[in-house]
């Protein structure tokens, strides 16, 4: 069966979708948009979560990797012979509907619109995780081309948007005056870091996924960075919480994929 019509328009569409991403967060640095840089609005709400600026540079990454599934997935648009795309089928509108979410995140954060933004960080964060569901990763057989341009992409966007959304919610208790007065900060911060370190092990018990792992690593390391030279005794707790959560992130994989496979063994030697 070749690849359908309505095929060919989510591919099309998804290749739109990313070029407008993409040149509106140029466009966020370049114009910049309403005179701010995106990293700028973070240190205008001082909390104890937001990791270093270098750990945003992940976004490259994810951008590169984004483009080589829209290259993959539009197989078909040229040639006849390709044939039924069930990747395009299983993600259907949803990462239209979350690259526009992206957009009018910048639009909202760069207006200093921090509620709305968590709102769209939100719709943009269930779009990413119903993609990420209906493309099974880690339960279904897939190929080396499906895991490289298709299931990384997701991962590492999936996953850097879960700690962005925990890092947009900690900026809107600071916008609205909870954040160290009706909510401790550090409390809030080791909340939010234990949550982070839980979905990274959650998700590699369900789903073996070590690249949603290592970005959620990667933000952990940011926060510690940003705080390395900092000997205050709320920052050291929250850096040691850090360095806790990284470990047992690590642990938890080194343990999956070692020593349980090494004890079901011994379990059936003997």
């Amino acid at each position: 069966m070749t690849i359908s019509n309505q095929e060919k328009r989510l591919q099309v569409l998804n290749m739109l979708s990313l070029i407008a991403v993409i040149a509106v967060n140029a466009l966020a640095v370049l114009l910049p948009i309403n005179d701010y840089q995106t990293g700028e609005i973070s240190d205008l709400y001082p909390n104890l979560f937001t990791p270093a600026g270098i750990t945003f540079s992940i976004w490259s990454l994810i951008y590169l990797t984004l483009t080589l599934f829209i290259i993959y997935q539009a197989r078909g648009l040229i040639s006849s012979r390709v044939q039924k795309n069930e990747i395009i089928n299983r993600i259907g509108y949803l990462f239209f509907i979350s690259s526009l979410a992206n957009i009018a995140w910048i639009l909202a954060w760069h207006h200093l619109r921090i509620g709305l933004s968590f709102v769209i960080m939100l719709i943009l964060l269930i779009s990413l995780l119903s993609i990420y569901n209906r493309l099974e990763k880690g339960r279904s057989l897939i190929s080396k081309q499906e895991d490289y341009f298709v299931y990384l992409p997701f991962s590492l966007y999936t996953a850097w948007i879960t700690v962005a959304t925990l890092a947009n919610l900690t900026v809107l208790t600071v916008d609205l005056n909870w954040y160290g007065s009706f909510i401790p900060a550090q409390l809030w911060t080791i909340l939010m870091i234990a949550l982070a370190v839980g979905i990274a092990v959650y998700i590699y018990l369900s789903r073996q996924d070590l690249f949603f792992n290592l970005v959620i690593i990667w933000a952990l390391i940011g926060i510690l960075i940003k705080r390395v030279n900092i000997a205050e005794e709320l920052v050291v707790s929250v850096s040691l919480a850090t360095a806790i959560g990284i470990l047992i992130i690590i642990c938890n994989i080194i343990y999956q994929n070692f020593f349980r496979d090494f004890s079901t063994s011994s379990r059936y030697l003997n």
